[in-house]
């Protein structure tokens, strides 16, 4: 008898700038909304992620509310 292969399907991605095989893998976040994108960073990857504040004058928005981004939460 053969094994049933399982369908995957990807997560959504939260309008996230890189993707790997549709799961997160950057998230940028404001001041107001960096509590949620480290939960939602913990949720997807399963271990601690990288936070580093953003220095430079980017056009990062916030994945959540569209305000500029201050924070960056990576793999």
């Amino acid at each position: 008898m053969q094994k049933k292969r399982s369908l995957w399907i990807a997560k959504p991605c939260y309008n996230s700038k890189r993707r790997k095989k549709g799961r997160i893998q950057l998230l940028y976040a404001c001041t107001e909304h960096i509590e949620l994108a480290l939960d939602v960073a913990v949720d997807e990857w399963e271990v601690a992620p990288k936070i580093e504040k953003i220095i430079d004058t980017n056009e990062a928005t916030c994945n959540y509310c569209g305000n500029k981004a201050t924070y960056t939460v990576a793999k």
